[in-house]
């Protein structure tokens, strides 16, 4: 058990007292991943948002028929991301899907 230890930064801690021993052992797994950010404390921020929808509506604009899979494999994002930014470009009036999922098209509305 010790053994996978050596080559670990992090190495066995041991407290010993009058009445007690403490080893204290340190996760590879964890440890290895230095400034892990928690997600409660990320920010999401507007501009990077703002970028990707221009992105959606280009891509859009080059093809009609793009489907929402596509987009997120395009623009690298999660197919639930594209789906709130889409929904998002279409309550703002600049998008609108015309059809069903499978044969239907996107139109970019002039502002």
């Amino acid at each position: 058990m010790f053994s996978s230890y050596a080559d670990f930064y992090k190495k066995l801690r041991f407290e010993i007292s009058d009445n007690r021993v403490v080893i204290t052992l340190f996760t590879p797994d964890i440890e290895k991943t230095p400034n892990k950010v928690n997600s409660s404390s990320q920010v999401k921020l507007g501009p990077k948002k703002l970028v990707r929808q221009e992105k959606i509506l280009a891509l859009i604009l080059k093809d009609k028929n793009v489907s929402a899979l596509k987009l997120a494999k395009e623009l690298e994002v999660s197919l639930a991301t594209i789906k709130r930014d889409l929904s998002a470009l279409s309550a703002e009036n600049k998008i609108e899907h015309i059809g069903g999922n499978r044969y239907g098209h996107w139109i970019v509305k002039k502002d």
